[in-house]
């Protein structure tokens, strides 16, 4: 319990500390710990079960949309419309394992998929010497593939769980490209940059396409506020952290500090047949960017000063839909259909 609250006390006070060093000299746009803003919708369905009957081994799937609002460095940008921009659409299966039940947990991704957009006014962030359809004004599109290898750690005292995970990404990134009508008609492309594996470029000779490493380190905690166990109706607070890091030769010099996430969710049980939980509130995003001017210049209006593409604070109003045991579902389906079908033929005796 101890060693849980510590890493817990440990990561908030280095983000913390590192957020507070963003001092209102730094507000210029050339500054490297100066910060942009953003406004966002987060939205994730997550479908899971077991597939054994001691529930050992199990199931999920994540699927995601995102939407975002124009950065605070666009001039004339629409800041506060969440819904503006897409940004984000996700399909992650897992495949899990308890070797521990209740205590530790394997898991593993075999492969997912992102689709990642830029908002128009900022095409010119990825513009590069072999990519030149990512202009101002033009949005971008890029695909990517992962597969995740994951180890969770639970402990549980009465209303209280904690979970610490780690995850791995092997990240397969697309050449970004400028997006279409159908943006999922564009061809993939890794054959470019940093999938180059001949080269000793950390970051690769392309920005934008590339194989690249990640860790992520999540500590998490879920509260029951209604009840002493998770049951119907049960109202319940889910909070963590997590911080990204970037490893391998593809990844820059200055790429190491990814980012990092400090989420908190009001959980609700529904009272229903099904096991459903529905989950909302804010995630605070910390994007590291390094404050590159001239990798992430962009090219304002006519008429108006050209910006540079900071660090980013991002706000995203989150909302999750849980489905616990998925596959019963279908069961009771059917087993509905069974009783109607019993009724029926009681009716055509009648």
């Amino acid at each position: 319990m101890k060693r849980i609250l510590l890493t817990q006390l440990f990561v908030l006070t280095l983000f913390f500390g590192a957020k507070a060093q963003t001092l209102p000299a730094q507000s210029s746009t050339n500054h490297p710990r100066a910060y942009d803003t953003r406004a966002s919708f987060w939205n994730e369905e997550n479908i899971q079960g077991s597939i054994t009957k001691d529930k050992r081994w199990q199931y999920q799937l994540d699927i995601q949309y995102r939407r975002m609002a124009d950065a605070s460095n666009i001039p004339g940008g629409d800041h506060n419309n969440i819904f503006k921009n897409p940004y984000q659409q996700v399909y992650r299966p897992w495949i899990h394992y308890w070797v521990v039940p209740g205590a530790i947990r394997l898991s593993l991704c075999p492969v997912g998929y992102w689709s990642t957009w830029t908002a128009p006014d900022e095409g010119s962030v990825y513009s590069t010497s072999t990519n030149n359809k990512a202009v101002s004004g033009v949005k971008t599109y890029e695909r990517e593939f992962r597969t995740c290898p994951q180890i969770t750690f639970v402990n549980t005292y009465g209303r209280f769980q904690f979970f610490n995970r780690i995850r791995y990404e092997f990240r397969w990134q697309g050449t970004r490209v400028a997006a279409g009508k159908n943006d999922f008609h564009d061809t993939f492309d890794f054959n470019n940059g940093s999938m180059d594996f001949n080269t000793n470029t950390p970051g690769g000779a392309t920005y934008g396409a590339g194989h690249k490493g990640r860790i992520r380190i999540q500590t998490r905690m879920q509260v029951l506020l209604t009840s002493k166990t998770m049951q119907k109706n049960t109202i319940y607070l889910n909070a963590w952290n997590e911080l990204f890091i970037g490893v391998g030769r593809h990844v820059g010099y200055n790429g190491n500090l990814d980012q990092n996430r400090m989420v908190a969710l009001i959980g609700w049980k529904v009272p229903c047949e099904y096991s459903i939980r529905i989950e909302a509130g804010v995630t605070y995003q910390t994007v590291f960017n390094s404050g590159s001017a001239t990798k992430y210049a962009v090219a304002a209006p006519a008429g108006q000063t050209n910006t540079t593409k900071n660090n980013e604070l991002n706000t995203a109003y989150t909302v999750y839909v849980i489905f616990d045991e998925f596959h019963t579902l279908f069961k009771g389906l059917k087993k509905k259909e069974s009783e109607a079908a019993r009724t029926l033929k009681q009716i055509d005796r009648n």
